[in-house]
């Protein structure tokens, strides 16, 4: 239907010579109470990944600024803690999940929801560094990438590959991948690389078989990866994974929700990059005995307000890292 409110419309090629028009829901909410849980006995939402500070909880998305950053050596630590101290975990609840997926429909007598912890002991078994010495991504995105490339493949020698790089954006990663296979040849590092021919299963195949491999990927590599072992030591998590407003679906879901009179950065674009953000960094610490580092490059979680919604939401208590040498050296160090 043209005049359905809940829907956008647009155009896009199809082929040399094809054009189609797509139509999709903006909200799913409705069709999924009425088509789904209302035909349902029961059913069971579970992931690690489900929960997510409420914008409308008080201080909007949890978006107070965490203590100031305490200097310990060539680390930070974000909170102010010194190492060994521990922050309570910030609270959590499902309702954005609710609202988006139409459980909140629901009457709150067939909801049970239960939120529990992580069975792995992230202060023993990760590091979370943050390198302050690269620009934010943005206005100074040629500086970013030029940076950002070359301390990965400092990086990815001081891991011996077996490393994981999560993108963005395609075109930020081939841009990676020619100059990453020209400083790691000489290490007899191989790159590969989502998007050149070869399937997600077999990129993932070669990964988990070990060796000096890296592997770079986006899109779908944010979730359902799980390399288990050594074969997933390092894991460089590019930018935070902001959905891109230019998506006509993204725009119609901003404009719902200003229509509404919310804040559509609060309300979608911050809840949305956090459970991403998430279930990225879900992807080194896959069992009790796993070990690793994760580098989220993107300083902006310190530098702008909403910055401490995203370090609050991982399980990893963050450190900052004021030059390359410094970095290189404690993934070293922390890998063996």
């Amino acid at each position: 239907k043209a005049d359905e409110p809940n829907y956008v419309y647009w155009s896009e090629r199809w082929g040399k010579r094809g054009v189609r028009v797509v139509a999709a829901p903006l909200d799913v909410s409705a069709l999924l109470h009425e088509q789904l849980y209302q035909k349902k006995r029961s059913i069971i939402f579970a992931s690690a990944t489900l929960s997510v500070r409420d914008p409308d909880a008080g201080d909007a998305a949890g978006l107070t600024p965490y203590r100031p950053l305490k200097q310990v050596g060539s680390v930070q630590t974000a909170g102010g803690r010194s190492e060994g101290e521990h922050e309570k975990p910030h609270p959590k609840s499902f309702e954005f999940l609710k609202n988006r997926m139409g459980l909140s429909l629901c009457g709150p007598e067939k909801l049970d929801e239960l939120l529990l912890g992580s069975p792995f002991i992230y202060e023993e078994q990760c590091r979370l560094f943050i390198p302050t010495f690269i620009p934010e991504p943005g206005a100074r995105e040629k500086d970013f990438n030029a940076m950002f490339t070359a301390m990965l493949g400092e990086l990815i020698i001081a891991s011996g590959g077996r490393a994981m790089v999560l993108y963005t954006s395609y075109a930020a990663l081939e841009s990676s991948a020619k100059l990453l296979r020209k400083m790691l040849a000489s290490e007899a590092i191989e790159v590969i690389a989502q998007g050149e021919g070869e399937s997600r299963e077999s990129l993932l195949s070669r990964l988990q078989a070990g060796g000096r491999t890296a592997l770079l990927g986006t899109a779908s590599f944010w979730e359902g990866v799980d390399v288990r072992g050594e074969a997933l030591s390092l894991l460089v998590i590019a930018k935070l994974p902001f959905a891109v407003f230019t998506d006509p679906i993204v725009q119609g879901r901003c404009e719902l929700l200003e229509a509404s009179g919310k804040d559509p950065f609060l309300h979608f674009s911050v809840p949305q990059a956090i459970l991403k953000l998430r279930q990225g960094f879900g992807r080194l610490i896959r069992s009790k005995t796993d070990r690793g580092i994760v580098v989220l490059a993107d300083k902006r979680v310190l530098t702008k307000r909403y910055g401490a919604a995203f370090l609050r939401a991982l399980p990893a208590q963050a450190q900052t890292m004021t030059s390359q040498d410094a970095l290189v050296q404690a993934v070293r160090n922390f890998l063996g």
